[in-house]
C-alpha cells in the first residue's frame, strides 16, 4: 500500500495519531518543538512517540524567528526537517543543510520574496471559506513544491491530487478523546481515498 500524493501531518500530539498516520504511510509528521511555544513537546515526549515509528520524516515546527535557537533545538531533537513561518530566515536555515518547509497563509502569498528557496511551501488559510485557486497554486508549484493545507475535503481530494497543480497535502493531527482512544474519521476520510493497492 502507498498514498498517491505526498502527505504531511502537522501538530502531532499523541501516539495514536502518529501510529495511524505511519501505518497509512504518510511522508512527514510535524511536532511543535519550539522552546518558546507552550505547545512544545519535550525531548522525552517527542522520543516517546517517535521511537515507535519507522519510515516517516519528522518535522520540527517552530514559531520563533531566531535561527540559532531553531538549529540548536533541531540538533537536540535530531530532526532533519524544519518548518518555519518566517520567510526571512529560510536562507539561513537552509545553509545548515537541513530541509526547510515554509508555512505561509494563502493571504500572504503575494509577499513571498522573489529569491526565496525552500524545500516545500505549506500553504494554509485562516479563512475557512477561502476558495482554492488551482492556477495560482500551479504557478507556485513550479518553483516550490506546494503542500496544500486548506480546503482539502473527501469530495475534492482526488481532483486536487490529479490536477497536477500541487505536490501534496498537509493536514493536522488532533487530540485524543482519552489516552489510547482516538476518532480517526477526519484523517481517514482524506487518507483512505488516497490509498494505492500494491
Amino acid at each position: 500500500m502507498a498514498l498517491r500524493t505526498f502527505v504531511k501531518i502537522s501538530d502531532v500530539t499523541n501516539l495514536s495519531d502518529a501510529r495511524y498516520c505511519a501505518g497509512m504511510l504518510v511522508n512527514y509528521m510535524g511536532f511543535s518543538i519550539d522552546p518558546l511555544s507552550v505547545e512544545a513537546k519535550s525531548i522525552e515526549e517527542f522520543m516517546a512517540i517517535t521511537s515507535w515509528l519507522a519510515g516517516v520524516g519528522f518535522v520540527g515546527e517552530f514559531i520563533t524567528n531566531e535561527p540559532a535557537l531553531i538549529l540548536e533545538t533541531a540538533k537536540a531533537y535530531e530532526v532533519e526537517i524544519i518548518e518555519t513561518i518566517h520567510p526571512q530566515i529560510v536562507a539561513e536555515l537552509k545553509r545548515s543543510g537541513l530541509k526547510v518547509i515554509l508555512k505561509i497563509s494563502n493571504q500572504e502569498l503575494s509577499t513571498l520574496p522573489s529569491d526565496l528557496y525552500c524545500d516545500y511551501l505549506h500553504i494554509f488559510s485562516t479563512d475557512f471559506e477561502t476558495e482554492i485557486d488551482l492556477d495560482q497554486l500551479g504557478k507556485l508549484n513550479e518553483k516550490y513544491p506546494v503542500l496544500l493545507g486548506f480546503g482539502v475535503k473527501p469530495e475534492n481530494i482526488i481532483h486536487l491530487v490529479d490536477s497536477g497543480k500541487i505536490s501534496g497535502i498537509a493536514m493536522a493531527g488532533g487530540d485524543e478523546i482519552k489516552p489510547g482512544y482516538k476518532d480517526y474519521d477526519e484523517l481517514a476520510d482524506i487518507l483512505e481515498p488516497l490509498e494505492i493497492e500494491d
